[in-house]
């Protein structure tokens, strides 16, 4: 029991999947696109874009530091 006096549970879910609906909503390719996205090593991007953007028909990520090292470049 916390200080609120409240007890809870912790849940684990995968929102992947509902996320990567919801944004592709708003995404209407018109023709090819290739982008050029620089995750420079912060970690989230490097797993983010492919999450949320791989796979979509004439789209094209050239991915720039996408390698998780936990470090950050200055």
């Amino acid at each position: 029991m916390g200080q609120t006096g409240l007890l809870g549970k912790i849940e684990q879910e995968d929102l992947w999947g509902p996320y990567r609906q919801h944004v592709l909503k708003f995404m209407k390719l018109g023709r090819k696109v290739r982008v050029v996205v620089d995750a420079q090593q912060t970690g989230w991007p490097g797993k983010m874009v492919p999450a949320v953007f791989g796979n979509i028909p004439d789209l094209e990520i050239i991915p720039v530091l996408f390698e998780i090292t936990g470090s950050f470049v200055a």
